[in-house]
Protein backbone atom coordinates (compact mmCIF):
# COMPACT_ATOMS: atom_id res chain seq x y z
CA UNK A 1 0.00 0.00 0.00
CA UNK A 2 0.82 3.88 -0.94
CA UNK A 3 -0.19 6.39 1.75
CA UNK A 4 -0.10 9.86 -0.05
CA UNK A 5 -1.35 12.91 1.73
CA UNK A 6 -3.22 11.87 4.20
CA UNK A 7 -5.11 8.55 2.46
CA UNK A 8 -4.20 5.53 1.54
CA UNK A 9 -4.09 4.33 -2.43
CA UNK A 10 -3.79 0.20 -3.45
CA UNK A 11 -1.13 -0.55 -5.79
CA UNK A 12 -1.97 1.42 -9.19
CA UNK A 13 0.12 2.19 -11.87
CA UNK A 14 0.16 6.35 -12.09
CA UNK A 15 -0.18 7.63 -15.33
CA UNK A 16 0.46 10.62 -16.92
CA UNK A 17 -3.14 11.64 -18.18
CA UNK A 18 -6.08 13.72 -17.29
CA UNK A 19 -9.31 12.71 -18.66
CA UNK A 20 -9.25 9.75 -16.25
CA UNK A 21 -9.74 9.51 -12.44
CA UNK A 22 -6.71 7.24 -11.05
CA UNK A 23 -7.20 8.72 -7.12
CA UNK A 24 -4.64 10.68 -7.34
CA UNK A 25 -4.51 14.81 -6.67
CA UNK A 26 -3.93 16.58 -9.95
CA UNK A 27 -0.80 17.53 -9.16
CA UNK A 28 0.70 14.24 -8.52
CA UNK A 29 4.22 13.08 -10.72
CA UNK A 30 5.98 10.08 -9.28
CA UNK A 31 8.75 11.10 -7.81
CA UNK A 32 11.54 9.50 -9.27
CA UNK A 33 10.16 10.93 -13.05
CA UNK A 34 9.65 14.35 -11.62
CA UNK A 35 13.16 15.98 -12.55
CA UNK A 36 13.20 13.25 -15.44
CA UNK A 37 11.86 15.96 -17.68
CA UNK A 38 14.31 18.67 -16.26
CA UNK A 39 15.62 20.01 -19.40
CA UNK A 40 17.57 23.17 -19.34
CA UNK A 41 18.26 26.73 -21.93
CA UNK A 42 15.74 25.35 -24.27
CA UNK A 43 15.15 28.31 -26.39
CA UNK A 44 18.37 30.18 -25.58
CA UNK A 45 19.94 32.00 -28.18
CA UNK A 46 23.88 31.92 -28.55
CA UNK A 47 25.20 35.44 -29.52
CA UNK A 48 29.19 36.00 -31.09
CA UNK A 49 30.45 39.04 -30.00
CA UNK A 50 30.79 40.55 -33.25
CA UNK A 51 27.18 40.12 -34.53
CA UNK A 52 26.35 42.00 -30.85
CA UNK A 53 28.91 45.10 -31.91
CA UNK A 54 26.90 45.10 -35.70
CA UNK A 55 23.96 45.44 -33.95
CA UNK A 56 24.84 48.40 -31.90
CA UNK A 57 25.16 50.42 -34.56
CA UNK A 58 21.39 50.79 -34.77
CA UNK A 59 21.88 52.60 -30.97
CA UNK A 60 25.26 54.63 -31.36
CA UNK A 61 23.49 55.95 -34.75
CA UNK A 62 20.62 57.14 -32.91
CA UNK A 63 22.85 58.52 -29.87
CA UNK A 64 24.64 60.22 -32.74
CA UNK A 65 21.14 62.18 -33.73
CA UNK A 66 20.39 63.56 -30.70
CA UNK A 67 24.05 65.14 -30.20
CA UNK A 68 23.70 66.26 -34.06
CA UNK A 69 20.31 67.77 -32.79
CA UNK A 70 21.49 69.23 -30.15
CA UNK A 71 24.82 70.70 -31.91
CA UNK A 72 22.65 72.16 -34.79
CA UNK A 73 20.74 74.41 -31.87
CA UNK A 74 23.86 75.62 -30.60
CA UNK A 75 24.96 76.29 -33.99
CA UNK A 76 21.60 78.19 -35.04
CA UNK A 77 21.62 79.90 -31.77
CA UNK A 78 24.81 81.07 -32.10
CA UNK A 79 24.34 82.17 -35.54
CA UNK A 80 27.19 79.88 -36.93
CA UNK A 81 24.49 78.00 -38.97
CA UNK A 82 21.55 80.19 -40.56
CA UNK A 83 18.15 78.55 -40.41
CA UNK A 84 18.19 78.56 -44.34
CA UNK A 85 20.60 76.46 -44.69
CA UNK A 86 19.76 74.16 -41.99
CA UNK A 87 16.58 74.13 -43.61
CA UNK A 88 17.89 72.69 -47.21
CA UNK A 89 20.42 70.55 -45.99
CA UNK A 90 18.41 68.95 -43.79
CA UNK A 91 15.45 68.17 -46.73
CA UNK A 92 18.28 67.42 -49.00
CA UNK A 93 19.24 64.79 -46.71
CA UNK A 94 15.67 63.30 -46.59
CA UNK A 95 15.14 63.97 -50.15
CA UNK A 96 18.58 61.76 -50.82
CA UNK A 97 17.36 59.21 -48.53
CA UNK A 98 13.63 58.73 -49.62
CA UNK A 99 15.50 58.66 -53.23
CA UNK A 100 17.21 55.55 -51.98
CA UNK A 101 13.93 54.09 -50.39
CA UNK A 102 12.45 54.50 -53.79
CA UNK A 103 15.13 52.61 -55.80
CA UNK A 104 15.52 49.90 -52.99
CA UNK A 105 12.04 49.12 -53.04
CA UNK A 106 12.23 48.88 -57.00
CA UNK A 107 9.21 51.99 -57.20
CA UNK A 108 10.01 54.53 -60.28
CA UNK A 109 10.59 57.77 -59.58
CA UNK A 110 8.15 60.47 -59.31
CA UNK A 111 5.10 57.27 -58.94
CA UNK A 112 1.87 57.21 -56.94
CA UNK A 113 3.90 56.72 -53.57
CA UNK A 114 6.64 59.42 -54.51
CA UNK A 115 3.69 61.98 -55.06
CA UNK A 116 2.21 60.81 -51.60
CA UNK A 117 5.34 61.58 -49.83
CA UNK A 118 5.87 64.90 -51.15
CA UNK A 119 2.47 65.58 -49.88
CA UNK A 120 2.84 64.39 -46.36
CA UNK A 121 6.17 66.56 -46.16
CA UNK A 122 4.59 69.74 -47.73
CA UNK A 123 1.85 69.07 -45.01
CA UNK A 124 3.85 68.73 -42.74
CA UNK A 125 5.62 71.78 -43.65
CA UNK A 126 2.76 73.98 -43.94
CA UNK A 127 1.51 72.91 -40.28
CA UNK A 128 4.80 73.51 -38.92
CA UNK A 129 5.04 77.13 -40.46
CA UNK A 130 1.60 77.73 -38.92
CA UNK A 131 2.44 76.71 -35.24
CA UNK A 132 6.14 77.92 -34.86
CA UNK A 133 5.01 81.39 -33.90
CA UNK A 134 3.36 79.35 -30.73
CA UNK A 135 6.25 76.94 -30.41
CA UNK A 136 8.63 79.64 -30.16
CA UNK A 137 6.83 81.42 -26.70
CA UNK A 138 5.71 77.88 -25.52
CA UNK A 139 7.99 77.51 -22.83
CA UNK A 140 8.55 81.80 -22.40
CA UNK A 141 8.05 81.36 -18.76
CA UNK A 142 10.14 78.31 -18.23
CA UNK A 143 13.85 79.05 -17.06
CA UNK A 144 16.73 77.82 -19.37
CA UNK A 145 17.81 75.64 -16.60
CA UNK A 146 14.72 73.59 -16.13
CA UNK A 147 14.67 73.75 -20.04
CA UNK A 148 17.77 71.94 -20.00
CA UNK A 149 16.81 69.45 -17.82
CA UNK A 150 13.82 68.56 -19.16
CA UNK A 151 15.44 68.16 -22.45
CA UNK A 152 18.29 65.65 -21.14
CA UNK A 153 15.76 64.06 -19.48
CA UNK A 154 13.17 63.85 -22.27
CA UNK A 155 16.11 62.66 -25.37
CA UNK A 156 16.92 60.08 -22.67
CA UNK A 157 13.79 58.68 -22.04
CA UNK A 158 13.73 59.04 -26.35
CA UNK A 159 16.74 56.70 -26.15
CA UNK A 160 15.51 53.84 -23.57
CA UNK A 161 12.25 53.11 -25.24
CA UNK A 162 13.23 53.83 -28.81
CA UNK A 163 12.77 50.67 -31.74
CA UNK A 164 16.32 49.77 -32.41
CA UNK A 165 14.57 46.93 -35.30
CA UNK A 166 15.32 44.62 -32.39
CA UNK A 167 12.41 41.70 -31.43
CA UNK A 168 10.02 43.60 -29.14
CA UNK A 169 10.80 43.35 -25.76
CA UNK A 170 8.92 45.18 -23.14
CA UNK A 171 10.76 48.77 -23.01
CA UNK A 172 10.12 49.80 -26.49
CA UNK A 173 7.45 51.51 -27.19
CA UNK A 174 7.14 53.80 -30.69
CA UNK A 175 5.20 56.58 -29.27
CA UNK A 176 6.67 57.07 -26.49
CA UNK A 177 9.90 57.76 -27.59
CA UNK A 178 8.64 59.87 -30.22
CA UNK A 179 6.96 61.99 -28.07
CA UNK A 180 9.83 62.45 -25.92
CA UNK A 181 12.22 63.10 -28.71
CA UNK A 182 9.77 65.95 -30.14
CA UNK A 183 8.78 67.42 -26.47
CA UNK A 184 12.60 67.68 -26.28
CA UNK A 185 12.91 69.48 -29.81
CA UNK A 186 10.14 71.92 -28.67
CA UNK A 187 11.98 72.75 -25.58
CA UNK A 188 15.04 73.86 -27.20
CA UNK A 189 13.19 75.39 -30.24
CA UNK A 190 11.61 77.27 -27.69
CA UNK A 191 15.08 79.10 -26.97
CA UNK A 192 15.80 80.45 -30.83
CA UNK A 193 14.90 83.81 -31.55
CA UNK A 194 12.66 83.99 -34.64
CA UNK A 195 10.09 82.27 -35.95
CA UNK A 196 12.17 81.08 -38.68
CA UNK A 197 14.40 79.21 -36.45
CA UNK A 198 12.26 77.22 -34.55
CA UNK A 199 10.93 76.02 -37.85
CA UNK A 200 14.07 75.15 -39.26
CA UNK A 201 14.90 73.65 -35.96
CA UNK A 202 11.36 71.58 -35.75
CA UNK A 203 11.61 70.73 -39.01
CA UNK A 204 15.34 68.86 -38.55
CA UNK A 205 13.79 66.87 -35.43
CA UNK A 206 10.82 65.37 -37.86
CA UNK A 207 13.50 64.54 -40.11
CA UNK A 208 15.72 62.95 -37.87
CA UNK A 209 13.34 61.34 -35.29
CA UNK A 210 10.90 60.62 -37.58
CA UNK A 211 12.34 59.85 -40.91
CA UNK A 212 15.99 58.30 -40.52
CA UNK A 213 15.30 55.80 -37.75
CA UNK A 214 12.86 54.27 -40.96
CA UNK A 215 15.46 54.53 -43.43
CA UNK A 216 17.70 53.13 -40.88
CA UNK A 217 16.02 49.86 -40.88
CA UNK A 218 15.34 49.48 -44.64
CA UNK A 219 19.53 50.72 -44.93
CA UNK A 220 20.28 47.76 -42.22
CA UNK A 221 17.50 45.33 -44.32
CA UNK A 222 18.80 45.64 -47.46
CA UNK A 223 22.32 46.30 -47.53
CA UNK A 224 24.04 45.67 -44.06
CA UNK A 225 27.85 46.03 -44.90
CA UNK A 226 25.97 49.52 -45.61
CA UNK A 227 24.65 50.10 -42.64
CA UNK A 228 27.70 49.67 -40.88
CA UNK A 229 29.86 52.41 -42.98
CA UNK A 230 26.73 54.25 -41.41
CA UNK A 231 27.26 54.09 -38.14
CA UNK A 232 31.42 55.09 -38.90
CA UNK A 233 30.03 58.20 -40.73
CA UNK A 234 27.48 59.16 -38.01
CA UNK A 235 29.96 58.48 -35.43
CA UNK A 236 32.89 61.05 -37.13
CA UNK A 237 30.36 63.57 -38.37
CA UNK A 238 29.09 63.82 -34.69
CA UNK A 239 32.36 63.87 -33.34
CA UNK A 240 33.43 67.21 -35.81
CA UNK A 241 30.36 68.80 -34.42
CA UNK A 242 30.74 68.21 -31.11
CA UNK A 243 34.19 69.10 -31.31
CA UNK A 244 33.07 72.81 -32.64
CA UNK A 245 30.69 73.21 -29.48
CA UNK A 246 33.15 71.09 -25.87
CA UNK A 247 36.19 68.78 -26.08
CA UNK A 248 34.26 67.60 -23.06
CA UNK A 249 31.25 66.61 -24.90
CA UNK A 250 33.33 65.35 -27.55
CA UNK A 251 34.88 63.33 -25.09
CA UNK A 252 32.42 62.05 -23.03
CA UNK A 253 30.41 61.04 -26.71
CA UNK A 254 33.31 58.77 -27.52
CA UNK A 255 33.31 57.02 -24.08
CA UNK A 256 29.81 55.88 -24.40
CA UNK A 257 30.13 55.08 -28.13
CA UNK A 258 32.97 52.89 -26.83
CA UNK A 259 31.05 51.91 -23.88
CA UNK A 260 28.13 50.90 -26.35
CA UNK A 261 30.01 49.29 -29.49
CA UNK A 262 32.84 47.40 -27.74
CA UNK A 263 32.40 46.88 -23.76
CA UNK A 264 28.68 46.05 -23.45
CA UNK A 265 28.68 43.93 -26.79
CA UNK A 266 31.94 41.51 -24.28
CA UNK A 267 29.61 41.79 -21.06
CA UNK A 268 26.76 40.66 -22.88
CA UNK A 269 28.59 37.59 -24.44
CA UNK A 270 30.23 36.64 -21.05
CA UNK A 271 27.05 36.67 -19.24
CA UNK A 272 25.65 33.98 -21.95
CA UNK A 273 27.39 31.51 -19.68
CA UNK A 274 25.24 32.13 -16.60
CA UNK A 275 22.19 31.85 -18.35
CA UNK A 276 19.94 28.82 -16.72
CA UNK A 277 16.51 28.91 -17.55
CA UNK A 278 14.40 25.78 -16.54
CA UNK A 279 11.70 23.90 -17.89
CA UNK A 280 10.11 20.75 -16.34
CA UNK A 281 6.51 19.67 -15.85
CA UNK A 282 5.68 22.01 -13.26
CA UNK A 283 5.00 24.69 -16.50
CA UNK A 284 2.37 25.85 -17.61
CA UNK A 285 0.79 24.29 -21.13
CA UNK A 286 1.38 26.70 -23.49
CA UNK A 287 -0.71 26.91 -26.64
CA UNK A 288 1.82 27.09 -30.07
CA UNK A 289 -0.17 29.33 -31.73
CA UNK A 290 1.75 28.65 -34.99
CA UNK A 291 0.67 24.82 -35.09
CA UNK A 292 -2.70 25.31 -34.05
CA UNK A 293 -2.54 27.57 -37.46
CA UNK A 294 -0.74 25.28 -39.69
CA UNK A 295 -3.18 22.80 -39.05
Amino acid sequence: MRVLKGFTLGMIKWRKVLYCDQGFPDNYIEPELFLADLKKNLHTKTYKYLDVVKESGSVVQQLSCVCCFVCFFLWVKQDWLSSTHLVLFSSLFTILCHVFIEISSNNALFSSSWRKSIQQFAMVVFFLCLLSPIMKTLTKSISTDTIWAMTFGMMLVHLIFHNYRTPQVASVSDSVSLNAAMFAAVCLASRLRSSLDTFSLLLCAIELFIFFPHFRGILKMKMPVMALWTTVIWVLMTGALLYTVSTVALTFYLLVTSLITFLCPLWMVRLQSLKNNIYGPWDEAVLNKEKEEDR
